[in-house]
């Protein structure tokens, strides 16, 4: 087994999922253009997330890592079992 090899996980969310969380976090009206320009820039292009790209959240790169390889495993959990 290669140790360089890497799982890519991919998480899809849309443009009313993206207004729900703004509203949670408390985003404010008067900064609409910046929500607008990272609508667009996230709808153009991959968002990759660094291990530490939640840690203004409280959330550590341990703990993000073990989410994303819990997720991933619960996800292909079907399929090693029909093998």
């Amino acid at each position: 087994m290669a140790d360089n090899q890497k799982v890519r996980v991919v998480f899809e969310f849309d443009r009313k999922d993206y207004d729900n969380v703004l509203f949670l976090l408390g985003t404010s009206s008067h900064d609409r253009d910046d929500v607008e320009k990272a609508w667009e820039v996230m709808t153009s292009e991959d968002v990759i997330l660094k291990s530490d790209s939640f840690a203004s959240l409280g959330v550590t790169p341990q703990e993000m890592l073990a989410m994303f390889v819990a997720g991933a495993v619960v996800t292909v959990e079907d399929q090693v079992k029909a093998m």
